[in-house]
């Protein structure tokens, strides 16, 4: 069984909640957290290869998901957890999800979320240490791994070719002071989500 455990450890709050209202980190929240910013990602695909692809990696009525997930709490620890991917095939999770989570995107999905909630950070992956820099350059090869639509230049990693029927992410940059720019189109308007990349290289 292929698996692979990212140890995390939250930033900022991560504003999920079960059913008695409770702050809770469910499996299906974080694989839609996953497939929203998956096709937000594929901004050049056209629409109807675009939910196939999507079904095949996440699930759909017809198919199941390529692979689990598996979460634990650290009661003793409570900023920090793991969460397991389980029997992951055909498709590089690890890149993806690393992305997800250096862009600043696990805890947003939609206009409506706050800039600030659900920043996680990536302390160790299979026990290992998580000691990567992280730049331009890296985040472009973790892109690199699962599409094939964006293009580095100098200061900035922008889509090739936009289709703007969905939300997607349009261009990525890092500015001189360390600071990470997403410029994310949703419902036709531009938005920039920001994070401080001193919480990865400081």
């Amino acid at each position: 069984m292929s698996t692979i455990t990212f140890s995390c450890e939250s930033i900022t709050p991560i504003l999920m909640h079960g059913a008695d209202g409770k702050t809770e980190l469910r499996p299906a929240s974080i694989k839609g957290i996953l497939r929203f910013w998956w096709r937000a990602i594929h901004g050049d695909l056209p629409l109807k290869e675009l939910k196939e692809k999507k079904g095949e990696i996440f699930g759909s009525m017809d198919k199941k998901s390529s692979f689990g997930i598996k979460i634990q709490r650290y009661e003793s620890i409570p900023k920090q957890f793991t969460i397991q991917f389980l029997n992951y095939r055909s498709f590089d999770i690890q890149s993806f999800f690393e992305l997800v989570v250096i862009l600043g995107l696990f805890g947003q999905k939609g206009k409506g979320k706050q800039k600030t909630q659900g920043s996680i950070k990536v302390l160790k992956i299979n026990n290992e240490k998580y000691t990567k820099t992280i730049d331009l350059n890296y985040i472009n090869t973790l892109i690199e791994n699962f599409s094939s639509n964006y293009s580095k230049k100098k200061f900035k990693i922008e889509q090739k070719k936009i289709k703007e029927e969905y939300p997607l992410v349009k261009d990525i940059s890092v500015s001189k002071d360390n600071k990470l720019y997403i410029n994310f189109i949703h419902s036709s308007k531009l938005q920039t989500i920001k994070k401080n990349l001193g919480n990865y290289n400081g």
